[in-house]
């Protein structure tokens, strides 16, 4: 991950503020999630999107986004995964 001074310039730049709404397409370890949740809190809302293309890798990202949506806080991410287009 980035150092913190990076993370930020990139909040900013995102324009992610308490109450806002975030994508986070394809979130990996579920890192920028977890943060982008500190960062909207409980009236803003963190989508995790997996792809269907690699919804079926051996990491199961769609499985680990729904572990990261149970831990205490993480309330307001939501992961979800693309069917077809």
């Amino acid at each position: 991950m980035y150092n913190q001074t990076k993370q930020s310039e990139l909040i900013r730049f995102a324009r992610v503020e308490a109450g806002s709404t975030v994508i986070d397409v394809y979130p990996g370890d579920g890192d920028w999630t977890r943060l982008f949740s500190d960062i909207v809190g409980p009236e803003g809302r963190v989508y995790s999107f997996v792809p269907a293309e690699v919804a079926h890798f051996k990491n199961d990202p769609v499985g680990g986004m729904r572990m990261l949506a149970k831990e205490p806080g993480r309330e307001t991410s939501k992961p979800s995964r693309r069917t077809s287009w």
